[in-house]
């Protein structure tokens, strides 16, 4: 079932990262992975949504260990037209600095009941463009706070022109994270443009719905005053929002999405009562985080769902009969994916690993917030428990 672009209930999902695929690496870590779960949820529930990000040509990065030298990464890049399909639309972005063209490819997400979810990718590297500009969608999360800020800016911006080159219209605009916050600075160019809108913030309040997910402050983009003054181009529309500047004139793109949407929602309840504190001016309810079912279920416990509980995949509801299925026929299914992972793992770095030992997996960014020292904070104790039973340790990330 396809959705048509004027649909008076289209929700625009805004994020930095989504990742559909493997092969299509366009995402860092759980950002990106909730990003695709949702648009999967969305496609299967016949919702109408279209997901908007950046192309990211070498996607984040891909990472080795090297027992002398520590972390060594490599940016190989994808085969993107192999996945995507070109959009004849571009769009222009004007800037202090001059112009941004952007083209865009489309990626679309079929539902169980054949419901169709587009998503927009955005890619500056494009022979219109200067070759600084044309890096901007190259690497995800770059270091440089200039491409940073312009990445923001072709998400936000270019994302919110890209809709309507595409003649899409849509009634609310999700912003994932605070990476596309500036989307609502060019909402409030053209509903300030409206003479029958009489309190524009107000408007774009009403159509906006910000999902924050990081718990630290490293989380939260800010930009000084002077970037951003020289790279966006509707800056001065910033002027019109209440305290949007810091004490240190930075720009928070967190508050920014904050200031700027109705609704505002964390990924769990203490992690919104967490951004609750971060953010004491702020209503912020809590939406806890599941995964896309079919997604993230593994081949073995697939048949055995089919097997006990038919039905599972159009109603995920449906899995609260798991409960039901004999203990035995569960650690079966179980240690099937335990012999996976232990094959995997030796073909990839010729370890042999043991099926009959307790295994303890990591798969997260490697990144000093998300704590992946935790487990070894106490290694007196750690040594303790593996003496009396056995641990095997996976680290992926």
């Amino acid at each position: 079932m396809l959705r048509m672009k004027h649909d008076e209930n289209l929700i625009a999902y805004f994020s930095m990262e989504i990742g559909i695929d493997p092969e299509i690496p366009t995402y860092a870590g759980g950002l990106g992975i909730l990003a695709s779960d949702t648009l999967r949820s969305m496609a299967d529930l016949g919702l109408s949504a279209i997901g908007v990000t950046l192309l990211s040509e070498t996607g984040y990065l891909k990472q080795k260990i090297n027992p002398e030298t520590g972390q060594e990464e490599e940016f190989p890049r994808w085969e993107y037209d192999r996945y995507l399909h070109r959009l004849l639309p571009e769009v222009t972005l004007y800037t202090p600095q001059g112009e941004i063209h952007v083209r865009l490819w489309e990626y679309k997400i079929t539902g169980i009941h054949k419901s169709e979810v587009p998503i927009i990718f955005l890619d500056t590297n494009y022979e219109k463009n200067t070759p600084e500009i044309r890096k901007v969608t190259q690497r995800l999360y770059p270091s440089n706070k200039v491409y940073r800020l312009l990445q923001e800016i072709v998400l936000g911006v270019g994302g919110f022109k890209a809709l309507e080159a595409l003649d899409y219209e849509p009634q609310v605009y999700h912003l994932n994270e605070g990476h596309s916050a500036l989307l609502t600075i060019e909402f409030l160019d053209r509903v300030s443009q409206n003479p029958d809108i009489d309190d524009p913030i107000k408007y774009i309040r009403d159509h906006c719905v910000f999902t924050t997910h990081t718990p630290v402050p490293a989380g939260h983009d800010v930009y000084p005053r002077s970037m951003v003054e020289k790279h966006l181009e509707d800056y001065h529309l910033l002027e019109r929002i209440p305290h949007v500047y810091d004490e240190e004139s930075n720009l928070n793109m967190t508050k920014l999405a904050l200031k700027m949407s109705d609704k505002v929602n964390g990924v769990a309840k203490k992690h919104a009562e967490v951004s609750q504190e971060m953010f004491p001016n702020h209503p912020i309810s809590a939406i806890t985080n599941g995964v896309h079912h079919t997604f993230w279920t593994s081949p073995a416990f697939q048949m055995l769902f089919n097997e006990f509980i038919p039905g599972w995949y159009e109603d995920p509801y449906t899995l609260h009969s798991a409960l039901s299925i004999p203990n035995y026929r569960i650690a079966e299914a179980h240690l099937e994916n335990k012999q996976n992972l232990i094959k995997y793992i030796q073909k990839c770095n010729k370890i042999d690993l043991s099926e009959e030992v307790f295994t303890i997996g990591y798969a997260r960014r490697i990144t000093k917030y998300k704590r992946p020292d935790l487990l070894f904070y106490d290694l007196n104790r750690l040594n303790q428990i593996a003496e009396a039973h056995p641990i095997q340790l996976v680290f992926a990330g």
